[in-house]
């Protein structure tokens, strides 16, 4: 009698052709979500693959859930619980708490480590980067048919190439970064804006979600940028520069900033290796550049706020020159930054001749708290 031979286990990625049930598949345990925790939910989105019509997916609806609060995160445990879901915390994402609803029979592709799931929830604070650039990606492919078929042709190689889920998650990321800059272009065009009384209290608002969030290894926290100059016409981002004791400690303050919803982007530190930098928002509402206190970096940006603060004339000269610029490259935040350089490189000039409480104390230590 011969030996017998182990059985192949089932693999973890198998893709299935586009099923047009699944919106409708969406659309039911979504009514059952919104009866069990519409109360905290802003919003509840169909997300992932199975969400892009025509394209093949691994059969398992990711649902992304928005809460006003990511408080609120807690009461929603026990609501999904009784619906069939198990609760795996952030399970590696910090700011999301993921659910995924098991089953005993799953279809080829539903299992992950021996785990069968139909359906998965992704729930994040209103804003949170994480769940936005899923909604950003996922409309890019429903308005970009050519670029859906490109992915699907592209997880369908994968898909022949690795056997682990992270690996193949991880070959796509360029694809998907790529084609989120894209969308982020088509989204948020360069637009100058008159000058709005709120942004200083805007400003404020996240300072304080900032210091309480990452206060004990800042030295302070700087309004930066053109909306930190009154008067000045900008583009409606909040700049801020949080100060840190030492850049060693930078790497303290990215898992917290990315629980208030900021994307830490590390490729620009090839380019400003003494900056940290952060976004949020799509289209974006802030820029967080972390730095220290005697870095270069702070002291530009400090010192070439302050001139403009107190010469109206370059700060009107400036005004007219992104107005101009911005209309000339719309959709090219690189152009548009380049094409400023010579005028921001005369201004830093002329700040470093002057003398202000700000530019001393980036020199000297810590600047002042606003």
């Amino acid at each position: 009698m011969g030996a017998t031979m182990p059985e192949t286990p089932p693999r973890d990625i198998v893709l299935a052709d586009y099923n047009p049930a699944w919106p409708e598949m969406f659309a039911s345990e979504r009514a059952r979500l919104q009866a069990a925790i519409g109360e905290w939910a802003v919003a509840i989105e169909h997300v992932g693959s199975t969400a892009i019509p025509g394209i093949a997916a691994k059969p398992i609806i990711d649902i992304g859930v928005s809460l006003r609060s990511f408080e609120d995160a807690v009461k929603c445990i026990t609501p999904l619980i009784d619906l069939g879901y198990e609760c795996l915390g952030e399970y590696g994402i910090p700011g999301r708490i993921f659910f995924r609803k098991r089953t005993d029979t799953p279809l080829p592709g539903q299992s992950h480590n021996g785990v069968g799931r139909t359906h998965q929830v992704h729930m994040y604070e209103r804003g949170h980067s994480e769940h936005l650039q899923h909604i950003t990606f996922r409309d890019f492919m429903r308005t970009h048919p050519l670029d859906a078929q490109d992915y699907e042709q592209l997880k369908r190689r994968l898909a022949e190439q690795f056997d682990d889920v992270e690996q193949y998650a991880q070959a796509k990321s360029d694809f998907v970064q790529r084609k989120l800059n894209e969308a982020r272009n088509e989204l948020d065009p360069i637009v100058i804006a008159d000058y709005d009384e709120r942004w200083p209290a805007m400003f404020e608002d996240e300072r304080a979600r900032i210091v309480d969030a990452i206060g004990e290894w800042l030295a302070g926290i700087e309004h930066v940028g053109s909306t930190a100059v009154p008067g000045l016409a900008a583009k409606p981002i909040i700049d801020m520069m949080p100060v840190l004791r030492s850049l060693d400690e930078a790497q303290n303050i990215i898992e917290p900033l990315q629980r208030l919803g900021y994307e830490y982007v590390p490729e620009f530190e090839a380019q400003i290796p003494e900056r940290r930098y952060f976004r949020k928002g799509i289209p974006r509402t802030h820029h967080v550049h972390a730095v220290e206190a005697s870095s270069e970096f702070c002291h530009r940006h400090l010192a070439f706020r302050d001139y403009l603060r107190s010469h109206p004339d370059a700060r009107d000269e400036y005004a007219a020159l992104k107005r101009k610029l911005a209309s000339v490259h719309t959709h090219n935040r690189g152009d548009y930054t380049e094409a400023k350089t010579e005028f921001i490189r005369g201004i830093e000039e002329k700040a470093a001749l002057a003398t202000s409480p700000s530019s001393h104390a980036a020199k000297g230590g810590t600047p002042e708290k606003q």
